[in-house]
């Protein structure tokens, strides 16, 4: 049996909700906390409630146990030197908390983690750029940053050059880039470690199209190498693609692990019945949130079923606490497996495009003509984005719809139809008959002797 390069023994993390642990800020806090208590128009709703409560009632505050969040809870799992961890669950699941363990940014509540090996991690690209900086100088900066030697930056440097495609301004201080160039930049840095551990947050999704195709070689390269990778990605393509084996976790715990397809699928069952739309809570946290998905708007046909062959469209519901300046709203409809169907931005055409979204309610509507994608489910997901995709306000995993094939359409099997695919497209063929006669005769060039 291999090595583990990695082992969890019963990780928790918990986090108390509303209160800040002891530390440098806690004479603030206490100040903060004096303010509000001598002016009850600042304390918060919930707060003034419960002294409300408290006052009429005499009962004492809620007890801490109440304010507790569990993030992880009991999880264990080891990773062989050379595998290829992928993990897989909804947002709030607590991959990210996982991660940032597994880096040491933050340490577990309980439990205990091993690592044998030089890590390096890969949670958000662009940390430790400098914009005054070129770009020469911060691949020296952010590389030492991310744990590269010197005699490493210049070995690989070129390389990094050519993977980013920045050469022209290189000796140009990143904040006058473009946020594509910014994060080519960033990814290609951190894609050229070369430690025995890596850890990677869902950093599959930056930039634009074709520099995600190249940024997925380039993890396919990582993956085949021997190195031992923990994952973590709602790309569940890319899991099936890279991985050799999976978890999933659910509201901080570990339920399911194995062979990355049957994780998958079964993730999948679970998390995309078919629905026709789906609210989210508001958080206030996020200056910019989408509160609804809906799909229909349309006629639909008989017992209410949406067929490929009349038009529909997808509603993104969305609200700005504040003024957002550049505020883009993608979506991008998928199969379940994470295979992307189409992507598509609210400022795709630059009549719609908008510098700034004041605070309010908005409502966007993308219309889909009839008859171009096949009968079965896809997925929706939806995320709002500024800067390129370099900076991301919020993302919801959205839900999945159903299409089926009209009444009189042959359909081979229990649910599999006569054309494959995720597109069902009538195109245009033009077929000419080819006379028959003798074959062409290839005709070589005569060598010449070689002199001498």
């Amino acid at each position: 049996m291999a090595e583990a390069a990695i082992t969890v023994e019963s990780v928790s993390k918990r986090y108390r909700l509303g209160r800040l642990c002891p530390g440098p800020y806690a004479p603030l806090a206490r100040l903060v906390r004096r303010l509000t208590s001598a002016c009850p128009r600042l304390r918060r709703p919930t707060d003034r409630r419960r002294a409300d409560q408290s006052a009429s009632d005499n009962a004492p505050h809620p007890s801490a146990g109440d304010d507790l969040l569990w993030a992880l809870r009991g999880v264990s799992f080891s990773v062989a030197r050379g595998e290829v961890l992928g993990v897989v669950g909804r947002n709030g699941a607590g991959k990210s908390t996982l991660l940032k363990i597994l880096s040491r940014i933050t340490p577990p509540s309980e439990g205990r983690v091993s690592m044998r090996g030089r890590v390096a991690s890969l949670l958000e690209v662009g940390t430790g750029f400098h914009p005054e900086l070129s770009g020469r100088d911060n691949i020296h900066l952010n590389g030492s940053i991310l744990g590269m030697r010197r005699a490493e930056i210049r070995q690989r440097f070129g390389a990094i050059v050519d993977f980013a495609g920045i050469e022209r301004f290189l000796d140009t201080p990143v904040k006058r880039y473009s946020s594509g160039m910014y994060v080519r930049l960033a990814f290609a840095v951190a894609a050229h470690l070369e430690p025995e551990i890596l850890l990677v947050d869902e950093v599959l999704a930056v930039g634009d199209l074709s520099f995600q195709q190249k940024c997925l070689g380039k993890m396919q390269t990582i993956a085949s190498s021997g190195r031992t990778v923990l994952f973590v990605s709602h790309n569940l393509a890319a899991i099936n693609a890279f991985c050799t084996r999976a978890i999933r976790l659910r509201d901080g715990l570990l339920i399911d692990e194995g062979d990355p397809t049957g994780v998958v699928g079964r993730y999948v069952a679970e998390n995309f019945t078919a629905e026709r739309s789906r609210s989210y809570p508001r958080e206030r946290s996020k200056p910019m949130q989408i509160r609804r998905i809906e799909i229909g708007g349309l006629p639909d046909g008989p017992g209410g079923l949406l067929y490929r062959t009349s038009p529909f469209e997808i509603r993104l519901r969305y609200e700005a606490r504040q003024s957002i300046v550049g505020p883009e709203v993608v979506l991008s409809l998928e199969k379940p497996d994470g295979t992307v169907i189409c992507h598509t931005r609210e400022d795709d055409r630059p009549e719609q495009r908008v510098a700034r979204r004041e605070a309010g309610s908005y409502e966007a509507t993308v219309r889909f003509p009839a008859g171009i994608l096949n009968a079965g489910t896809f997925v929706v997901r939806a995320s709002i984005e500024r800067s390129g995709g370099r900076e991301q306000l919020d993302r919801q995993e959205g839900l999945a719809f159903e299409l089926h094939a009209p009444a009189g359409e042959e359909v081979v099997g229990s649910r599999g139809l006569a054309r494959p695919g995720a597109l069902f497209l009538n195109l245009p063929w033009t077929t000419v008959v080819i006379p028959v006669g003798p074959e062409p005769q290839i005709s070589h060039p005569r060598l010449q002797p070689v002199s001498g």
